[in-house]
């Protein structure tokens, strides 16, 4: 898989240039910020006892990047 073109837990509030879909993005820096980890590696926002990174971590890198049009970044098997 290619490196992703941000840190994937420190993605940047504001959309990039090279981002087709600004709302997109907003949208998915919502949801990374409320899916962080917890110092004891759970997620925040999920119901205790799941791990981080969890379901809605995992969606907000699938909104940067198809904000991003680079869906292509993903494994195949996580494609839709």
């Amino acid at each position: 898989m290619a490196p992703l073109p941000f840190d994937p837990n420190d993605p940047p509030a504001r959309p990039p240039s090279a981002c087709a879909d600004y709302l997109m993005w907003s949208m998915a820096y919502r949801l990374h910020r409320d899916h962080r980890s917890s110092a004891d590696g759970f997620c925040v926002t999920c119901v205790p006892g799941q791990f981080s990174p969890c379901i809605g971590r995992y969606l907000a890198v699938r909104g940067f990047l198809t904000s991003r049009n680079l869906p292509d970044l993903l494994p195949a098997s996580e494609r839709l």
